[in-house]
């Protein structure tokens, strides 16, 4: 069952008329207690959006990841990598960037890095 089997609006259509509501009366009428929390849940409402539009591509590659790395989860992976037992090359460097911007796609996209650039001092 996909998400738009129940119907218009959409479901990312009914989160993004909240945010928009939020953004456009809580959080500019309000006072500024509730206006932070107005910008909170719109923020919040924006990762839900994000996670159901990306989530299932990103958890597919993030498991075919970890399986290229002969790992079960992210929680072997560190082990692994913490104990010396993974070996740091360009494998893994490859599969932690992509881990980590798929990461960032969802949960803080303005964070993302742009062309693969690696210079932290921007």
């Amino acid at each position: 069952m996909s998400h738009g089997d129940f119907g218009i609006p959409s479901i990312d259509e009914l989160l993004e008329a909240v945010v928009e509501w939020l953004r456009s009366e809580v959080v500019t009428g309000a006072d500024a207690t509730i206006a932070y929390r107005g910008r909170v849940a719109a923020h919040v409402l924006d990762l839900v959006r994000r996670e159901i539009a990306d989530g299932e591509a990103i958890t597919a590659r993030r498991d075919a990841l970890l399986r290229d790395l002969a790992v079960a989860d992210e929680t072997a992976l560190a082990r692994g990598i913490r104990e010396g037992s993974i070996p740091i090359d360009a494998k893994l460097l490859s599969a932690l960037r992509q881990l980590t911007d798929d990461r960032l796609r969802v949960d803080a996209p303005d964070q993302r890095r742009r062309g693969g650039d690696t210079d932290a001092a921007s």
